[in-house]
């Protein structure tokens, strides 16, 4: 099959690959869209069961490398084994969450459930590194038990800080300190913020040896996301007044947006010909101009599809909410499928990256 897959320059090169393949995942998320005209529609149904698979794929794509257990395959059929995995543990989570934390309902309660579940995952794979699991237990093994404790931890936190009392909805209700709103918005802003040190390669802490090995560098991880976290929502929600849902859409959706076209399509170009900061600083600019261009034709796209104007007042925050759900939910999903999993099939391998300039 080696013969047939595009080998032409810009298929071997960013930022052609990374374009080509932003398209693709761009065309897949419009296409599920269109076959949901209505508000409510789009966010039923088809919400919670995309962001109920993303957990899966975190565990698929980042702790078995977009390998495990389909490594012997070769694309695409590799990329729909593990595609077909993802479907099947996302469906499997989303039937015992609506049973038992939904109550056989699609509610406030569920979606943010499921939304904070992604958040765990992030923190456990990303900031903790599958702590202590890596290196002692066997990469299938590693991933259940990530994936286990992602849904133990997230209902653990769900009752802790998320503050449900008194709200009409069937299924379980946390009684917490937090507005939910607030709470998830916070949370979904804490793993922007993860994905601000990963494009750095986490400098500044990088700087310190005796940081960079796990629970610690996780610790320190936790505290910085923590401050930097509290800072953001202090300016943009008590300084300058912004609604919940307007925040996680200006910042943490539209900035993780930016940075997964940057990480898993454009492979850290144009910023990995040198060493950090300078690679974090270039390719963070570059990452919040995507954000930037993504906020407003995102905007305009649900404005198409539902036929609702989601620039006026009386829109929010279902406009945002649809925005959020379209990258969070579709896009990110296809990106980090038709990137660790398929390669960019029917693109030739990806090459190796070259290194900062002066190395090898």
């Amino acid at each position: 099959m080696s013969d047939k897959l595009i080998t032409a320059g810009w298929a071997m090169s960013q930022p052609g690959r990374g374009i080509f393949g932003l398209a693709v995942c761009l065309m897949i998320a419009i296409g599920i869209t269109s076959a949901f005209p209505s508000m409510d529609a789009f966010l039923g149904l088809m919400m919670v069961w995309a962001v109920a698979c993303v957990a899966p794929e975190v565990v698929l794509g980042l702790v078995w490398g977009g390998q495990w257990p389909a490594e012997k395959q070769e694309n695409p059929w590799k990329g729909f084994a593990l595609t077909f995995l993802m479907f099947a543990l996302g469906s499997l989570a989303l039937w015992w969450t609506t049973h038992f934390i939904g109550h056989d309902a699609i509610t406030p309660i569920l979606q943010h459930y499921l939304i904070l579940t992604v958040v765990v995952a992030l923190w456990l794979v990303v900031g903790f590194g599958c702590w202590p699991f890596k290196g002692r237990w066997s990469l299938g093994a590693t991933g259940f038990v990530v994936l286990i404790l992602t849904y133990l931890i997230t209902l653990l936190l769900f009752y802790v800080f998320w503050d449900f009392g008194g709200a009409p909805f069937p299924g379980i209700q946390p009684v917490g300190a937090f507005n939910p709103d607030s709470a998830v918005v916070f949370g979904v802003m804490t793993a922007f913020w993860l994905f601000v040190f990963v494009i750095f390669d986490m400098w500044p802490l990088s700087k310190f040896p005796s940081l960079m090995k796990q629970p610690i560098l996780g610790i320190a991880l936790f505290i910085s996301v923590l401050v930097l976290s509290i800072v953001s929502w202090a300016v943009m929600h008590w300084a300058m007044d912004m609604p919940q849902y307007e925040i996680l859409i200006k910042l943490p959706i539209c900035g993780l947006f930016g940075i997964f076209i940057v990480l898993p399509m454009l492979q850290t170009w144009p910023g990995r010909r040198w060493g950090q900061p300078v690679n974090g600083i270039v390719n963070l600019v570059v990452a919040g101009i995507l954000g930037l261009i993504a906020f407003f034709a995102v905007k305009a796209l649900g404005a198409y599809f539902t036929g609702v104007d989601f620039g006026v007042a009386e829109a929010y925050p279902v406009n945002y909410l649809w925005m959020a759900t379209f990258m969070l939910g579709l896009v990110f999903p296809a990106m980090f499928m038709y990137g660790p999993f398929f390669d960019f099939w029917p693109l030739a391998p990806t090459p190796p990256p070259p290194g900062p300039e002066g190395q090898e």
